[in-house]
């Protein structure tokens, strides 16, 4: 296999590799722009305690809360609720009519426990904000199977029996567009370059 080839693979299959590097000054007295605060005093976003991922999915999740509004909000009303809880999980790819599944399941007392299982080599950036769009479906309490049977809901029910939402394909889209467009690699410390 040529080697343009194998970097293709790479690229697409590991994306957690994409690495921005910038310049991190050593000191809080060097360089510092007005009103930005100290390097060190900076706390990046971080998954709520309802939302498990294995250890090896946490580069993409993290680069994810760092560049996508879209993505963090999922994540803060999602953590909001006490009755959701939502764990990732990589699956070797099948072959099967959707890229990704979130597996909704309700206890008696109406906690949602939603496991999300994504395709090894896959789009994270647009499958994850897809399918916590669909997390944030089960803490607003919609109920799919009703919705898709009325008109103009935007809610449908497949042939397998799932059920898909134009408000989930459209927040795939809008955090992985925030993700890849991001100018996170023109920032430094935190504050956008002037």
């Amino acid at each position: 296999m040529p080697i343009t080839q194998v970097i293709k693979v790479l690229i697409i299959c590991f994306p957690i590799w994409s690495l921005h590097i910038h310049s991190v000054p050593n000191s809080n007295k060097a360089s510092r722009r007005e009103g930005c605060p100290p390097t060190n005093s900076i706390v990046p976003p971080q998954l709520p305690p309802n939302i498990s991922a294995p250890t090896y999915m946490r580069p993409v999740l993290n680069q994810m809360l760092n560049r996508s509004p879209t993505f963090r909000e999922q994540c803060e009303k999602i953590s909001s609720s006490s009755k959701v809880r939502v764990t990732l999980l990589l699956v070797p790819p099948a072959p099967r009519t959707y890229r990704a599944v979130s597996l909704v399941t309700r206890d008696k007392d109406k906690n949602a426990w939603i496991r999300i299982e994504l395709p090894v080599c896959a789009s994270y950036f647009e499958l994850l904000g897809h399918e916590f769009e669909h997390a944030t479906e089960q803490v607003e309490g919609l109920n799919l199977k009703v919705l898709s049977s009325q008109r103009n809901s935007h809610v449908y029910r497949l042939n397998d029996g799932t059920y898909e939402t134009d408000r989930a394909i459209e927040a795939g889209r809008r955090v992985a567009r925030e993700c890849l467009l991001s100018s996170v690699a023109k920032t430094e410390g935190g504050c956008a370059s002037r």
